[in-house]
């Protein structure tokens, strides 16, 4: 007697950070677009440091947006390549499907 083995599924990986970042992305993009302007402008951002000195905030843009929307841009990163690695494992697993006659995947 014979024993098959089921079929394993892959799972789709969770990405709160990159939920979070299309949740905020309509006004992440105004934001972005403002902060843009000004530096067309040559308008910059400043901050003081510990004593009292004035220096040009070096961020980029997308850094500082990440910031505000309490994002973490490695996080993304991280869940961007799992789910891109996913989606290569469910392309190379369709085939095997279609030639096994197992719906679904």
């Amino acid at each position: 007697m014979s024993k098959r083995s089921k079929a394993t599924s892959i799972v789709e990986p969770e990405c709160p950070e990159c939920e979070k970042m299309s949740a905020v992305q309509a006004e992440s993009n105004a934001i972005g677009q403002f902060l843009d302007w000004l530096q067309e402008q040559e308008i910059y951002l400043c901050k003081y440091t510990d004593r009292d000195d004035l220096c040009l905030v070096t961020d980029s843009v997308e850094r500082l947006l990440a910031g505000h929307f309490d994002i973490d841009l490695d996080k993304a990163e991280e869940e961007k390549r799992e789910l891109l690695a996913y989606c290569r494992l469910k392309n190379a697993e369709r085939p095997i499907r279609k030639e096994l006659g197992i719906d679904g995947g």
